[in-house]
């Protein structure tokens, strides 16, 4: 099978003619230390660019990661069928797809199948990706791995980011990754998993599931400065089954967290959390499987000038970390608190609220019901400022 090697850039529509595209059939090889630039937005009606097919891949030379690749379509539609890169030697430098400008003049649908493959211990994609801008219509990942550096998945705001491969990982390698503006949508079987090895984690749009997928965020645990965690809300419904999150430099939590109604549901966060965006609540109380939540370890305080509710129902509830010691005092506490549900009954337990002579929560603090099966405070310290609560 022969291939397509590129030299130069491609333009076409330039002088306001108009694009009818740019269709590529067959591997793609950037030829060694080449910047490529395929623009397609040169004015009239913008085209599509299209690497058609899983045989129309996209690879580097020698994976020095000299070889750059960035496509200008405007409102034309973006799709790559094959894998871009694949191995540590034929990953590319700089993939960069309708980043460079933002709104309806650049909405054009994006699809990527896979950059780089799973497993391995550097980048076999590209170094570098920016894929999407603020007005990206549609931002389509539907393969299984994207093995990359540093890397920005970016649509409007709306459910706009959706992942279809088979439980897809996206793997940075020591490097920041970011979904920005859209919600990102899982489809059935496409449980998430996010491993940065100390890059910072952030998704600023709410993580979605269509029937009980898994969302994993791992930034790591070694401690730095950004093993971090930063997400906006996780499930609804039925949407999401379990939810991991671990990031030794801390969590941020910008919204509520849902769990579905599955055998195993589950909420397990370790590091440092801080509640950022208005009252948090983390919700596994549903009608037939209860899950549970955990704050896993010491280092994993919970802070933040917010008030936080659990909900478990019949799950167990653990706090490890101390409450309102780190990163602000909470200024509510509610924990199971609501009585009259007879199988409103999980174990709680905690270890600290406060240091010192200051509260850890600032108003009212409620833990536990009358149903509750049993209450550990097996700390040394629970100082709080409101009217507290500590019922089992």
């Amino acid at each position: 099978t022969g291939s397509i090697t590129l030299n130069g850039n491609i333009t076409q529509g330039g002088g306001g003619q108009g694009s009818e595209g740019v269709v590529f059939k067959g591997p793609v090889i950037i030829a060694e230390g080449q910047s490529i630039t395929i623009t397609t937005d040169g004015g009239g009606t913008d085209g599509e660019v299209t690497f058609t097919g899983s045989g129309s891949t996209i690879s580097g030379v020698n994976g020095n990661a000299a070889e750059n690749l960035t496509i200008n379509s405007g409102k034309g539609d973006v799709t790559l069928a094959g894998i871009v890169g694949g191995t540590s030697t034929t990953g590319i430098g700089t993939l960069k797809i309708n980043a460079d400008s933002n709104g309806a003049n650049f909405d054009g649908d994006i699809t990527i199948a896979a950059i780089g493959t799973k497993g391995g211990s550097a980048v076999q994609g590209a170094t570098t990706v920016t894929l999407g801008n603020t007005g990206t219509e549609a931002l389509a990942l539907t393969g299984a791995a994207y093995n990359t550096g540093a890397a920005t998945y970016e649509s409007k705001a709306g459910d706009k980011i959706t992942l279809s491969g088979a439980s897809p990982e996206f793997i940075t390698n020591g490097s920041a990754i970011s979904f920005l503006s859209g919600n990102v949508g899982l489809a059935d079987d496409a449980h998430l998993t996010v491993t940065s090895t100390g890059g910072a984690i952030t998704v600023a749009g709410t993580i979605k599931g269509t029937d009980a997928e898994t969302v994993t965020l791992n930034a790591g645990t070694t401690g730095g400065n950004t093993d971090t965690v930063t997400v906006a809300g996780i499930g609804g419904g039925n949407q999401i089954h379990q939810v991991t999150l671990t990031a030794a430099d801390g969590i941020t939590l910008n919204g509520s967290i849902t769990t579905s109604d599955d055998a195993s549901s589950e909420v397990t966060i370790t590091g440092p959390v801080a509640l950022a965006t208005g009252a948090i609540t983390i919700d596994t109380n549903t009608a037939n499987n209860d899950g549970t939540i955990k704050f896993s370890g010491s280092t994993s305080t919970i802070g933040g000038t917010q008030e936080l509710t659990l909900d478990s129902g019949s799950g167990a509830i653990t706090l490890d970390g101390a409450i309102g010691t780190v990163g602000g005092v909470l200024t509510g506490l509610n924990i199971n608190h609501q009585d009259g549900d007879a199988s409103n009954t999980g174990a709680i337990e905690i270890a600290n609220i406060g240091t010192g002579s200051t509260a850890g929560v600032g108003g009212g603090v409620s833990i536990g019901n009358a149903n509750t099966s049993s209450l550990t405070l097996d700390g040394t310290l629970y100082l709080t400022n409101g009217t507290t609560v500590y019922e089992a």
